[in-house]
């Protein structure tokens, strides 16, 4: 009997060792399956993250491409505006250099008039040409009273020069 006690007893303690054991392995495997669960978190959020990132980063890759093909577009434009902008200029140097040349013979000529006009020959031919000096240019100022006297003298002289018995009514009017 002491034996199969024994034995009772030695397989009690095995089996509680062993639930003590399994106990122990369970808790580890819940806090691994925790530390697990946790770590595939955050993993899946730096995942989504990335992903993220990378969407971003894709459209950017995509507008940069559309800047960069637009800006290839108006880069020819431009070159092609600097090539007749450059054309043009120079046809605009041409007129200019044309109408600089043109205005240094006005005044060369300008100024040869100038010293003619104040040559002693053109003096004495001013002075042949004007009138005396007691002819003016004098400006007379008329009254509207004067104004019709004038007319009044000057109907009557037009009156007097119509045959008599002949009238004018025009004149009559007046």
């Amino acid at each position: 009997v002491g034996i199969l006690k024994q034995m009772k007893d030695e397989m009690g303690q095995d089996k509680a060792d062993m639930v003590a054991t399994e106990e122990a392995a369970v808790k580890s495997y819940e806090e691994l399956m925790r530390a697990k669960k946790s770590e595939e978190s955050a993993l899946t959020k730096a995942t989504m993250e990335k992903l993220d990132r990378l969407g971003d980063i894709s459209i950017e890759i995509t507008e940069m491409k559309n800047d960069n093909t637009d800006t290839a577009k108006s880069l020819v434009k431009d070159k092609a505006f600097a090539a007749d902008l450059k054309k043009n200029c120079a046809s605009k140097e041409e007129v200019y250099d044309e109408e600089k040349k043109m205005r240094a013979e006005e005044v060369t000529a300008l100024a040869d008039t100038i010293n003619m006009l104040n040559s002693d020959d053109a003096l004495e031919l001013f002075k042949k040409t004007l009138p005396s000096a007691s002819a003016s240019f004098l400006q007379l100022q008329t009254t509207t009273a004067s104004m019709r006297a004038q007319a009044r003298d000057l109907v009557k002289r037009v009156r007097s020069k119509v045959l008599p018995g002949h009238s004018d009514t025009r004149l009559d009017f007046i």
